[in-house]
């Protein structure tokens, strides 16, 4: 009767809860300087700078394909191609990368409110190396679950926490485009004792062996 009733509520609540969130996203971070490919072991288009923040899509034979936003100088982009040597700066205008080739954005830029500068959504491949392992979010989780320690988990990856009725749910989402809207990436179900009772993600593989001491009621855990 429990499980039922807590069931039902999640999916009476999911809804609206989705709607009224504020997005809140994370980062994995390069362990670098990395290089960054146009295909797996292809032409190097850039590299990154150590600790810069990208997403990263699921593993492909060791290699991830990453995506994320910088600013470049507009002088740099002619006919949709950015050049050569043309430095990136994130939004607190520090360097985090160098473009080591020319090639086409694809469409993938637009005007700021900055003079002279646009804002770039970069994609391309680099290899499980280039990436701090403990700052992919389904890495930390398995880690975290494993040590009873998702408190630590969930203020690092700066999840955001709402109450219904009787259960704590924190949610983080997945912002693939920066420019359009995102899913979520995982929710995590507690009670108000703080014992993790489930939790949801839309579509990457989490590893979780779950031990007696873990408190967690193995007939909610459902996956999405």
């Amino acid at each position: 009767m429990t499980n039922v009733y807590f069931m039902n509520t999640i999916k009476k609540y999911f809804f609206t809860f989705t709607l009224l969130c504020s997005i809140f996203t994370f980062a994995a971070k390069i362990d670098g300087p990395a290089n960054i490919r146009k295909d797996i072991k292809g032409e190097i288009l850039f590299s990154l700078d150590d600790h810069v923040e990208v997403y990263v899509y699921e593993m492909n034979k060791n290699w991830y394909q990453i995506s994320f936003t910088a600013f470049v100088e507009k002088d740099n982009i002619i006919n949709g191609k950015i050049n050569s040597n043309t430095i990136l700066f994130n939004h607190k205008n520090e360097r985090i990368g160098e473009t080591k080739n020319s090639f086409s954005l694809d469409g993938n830029f637009q005007e700021t409110s900055r003079n002279n500068w646009v804002e770039v959504i970069f994609t391309g491949y680099t290899y499980k190396g280039n990436i701090h392992q403990e700052t992919i979010l389904e890495n930390a989780f398995e880690n975290s679950i494993q040590n009873i320690n998702l408190q630590e988990f969930i203020e690092g990856f700066d999840f955001q926490k709402h109450e219904i009725e009787n259960y704590v749910v924190y949610t983080i989402y997945d912002l693939k485009n920066p420019w359009v809207s995102s899913d979520f990436r995982l929710i995590l179900y507690f009670d108000l004792n703080k014992n993790l009772l489930a939790f949801a993600n839309i579509d990457r593989k989490i590893d979780v062996k779950f031990e007696t001491k873990s408190k967690i009621d193995r007939t909610l855990i459902f996956i999405g």
